[in-house]
């Protein structure tokens, strides 16, 4: 497997990796995980379990491009029976796919779509996967993990959507409490990187009307980004500094992050574009009440009981009153979600379809 990201970087991508990479394992599979590393250590290996983890370095160092030519040479060399290539939006997936195809090695996408702050990046996507195509045309599967997603890719590259197949990022947290302790004040989680598009600044200024209705309501923004000193100035000018907290949880600490979401009262998923919104399947898992953006693959997620979905243009007040309306809402059992294990067992499914065609 190849991925711009691995454990212990944050990002979906990076846990789905993980997540599959250490289950493929188990399920007898010899796994090598090869990811970038921008620092000034070319090469570093280490083991996760039965899992090979290789990591090359990439350029430049302060930006998400993950250019690094040296896995090329990697692929090229191995002895791979399969390349699986997760997410196509950085450098890794050309670089990826173009080594499989000249070794001749079978390869797979997991497309693993996602949103961006810059204006630019996002009006560029579609072309960026345009150039791709004549690569993504060349794998033998292309995995999307939602509906949405392969309908999206499907217009987008002028594909039938047989071309694709969906197979779900699972969810695995440890079990909690399903209702959030009482007596005391509300908290209201916010997942996601600390990125303008994940519409993390929409709920801190539904914040004021929120303790005007129940005095002491705490904001917790789970995610690390470079919007956070935007978001702080936002919470001074509206006097909610101190009813805010943003603090990541490390991608490896399962349990933690099992643990925040037990004691939130409502999750908050304001991104302007999910592929899948893993954190919010993780939320509906554990019974948390969840209130969405009605756009990308979060709009599937509406038919669930105790969530609110909100048109990209709702205010403070709306936003704030959504989650009022939960916070008093009767509590509903958690609706069956998709697994990891169930995620990896359709992986090892489709990867030997792929090597019986392939002879």
């Amino acid at each position: 497997m190849a991925t711009a990201l691995y454990l212990p970087d944050r990002g979906g991508t990076a846990i789905h990796t993980h997540e599959v990479a250490v289950r493929l394992a188990r399920l007898g599979a010899e796994v090598t995980v090869v990811s970038t590393c921008p620092s000034k250590l070319f090469v570093a290996e280490r083991r996760e379990g039965e899992v090979h983890i290789l990591s090359v370095r990439s350029w430049p160092p302060k930006r998400d491009y993950y250019i690094a030519p040296a896995l090329a040479n990697m692929i090229h060399h191995s002895d791979s029976d399969i390349v699986h290539c997760q997410g196509y939006h950085t450098a890794v997936a050309p670089i990826v796919m173009l080594a499989a195809l000249r070794a001749k090695i079978p390869y797979v996408i997991t497309l693993h779509s996602g949103g961006h702050s810059s204006w630019l990046r996002r009006t560029l996507r579609p072309a960026q996967a345009w150039l791709l195509r004549p690569l993504l045309t060349r794998a033998r599967r292309i995995i999307a993990v939602s509906t949405f997603e392969a309908d999206m890719f499907s217009r987008r590259l002028h594909l039938p959507l047989s071309a694709f197949t969906v197979i779900p990022s699972g969810v695995d947290l440890p079990a909690v409490p399903a209702q959030p302790p009482a007596p005391g004040p509300p908290l209201i989680l916010s997942i996601g990187r600390v990125e303008s598009y994940k519409g993390h600044q929409r709920v801190v200024e539904a914040l004021p009307a929120l303790n005007r209705a129940r005095p002491g309501t705490h904001l917790r923004i789970a995610g690390s980004g470079p919007y956070e000193g935007e978001l702080w100035r936002l919470a001074e000018r509206l006097g909610v500094r101190d009813r805010l907290e943003i603090a990541p949880v490390p991608a490896d600490r399962r349990d933690e992050m099992a643990a925040l979401l037990g004691r939130s009262w409502v999750v908050a998923m304001l991104s302007r574009y999910e592929s899948q919104g893993l954190a919010t399947q993780e939320a509906l898992a554990l019974g948390r009440p969840l209130v969405i953006s009605d756009n990308s693959a979060l709009g599937e997620l509406r038919k669930y009981p105790n969530v609110r979905s909100l048109p990209a243009q709702a205010d403070a007040d709306e936003i704030a009153a959504a989650i009022l309306e939960l916070l008093d809402a009767s509590p509903t059992s958690p609706p069956a979600m998709p697994t990891w294990d169930r995620c990896a067992a359709a992986l090892v499914e489709l990867y030997e379809d792929t090597l019986a065609q392939s002879h």
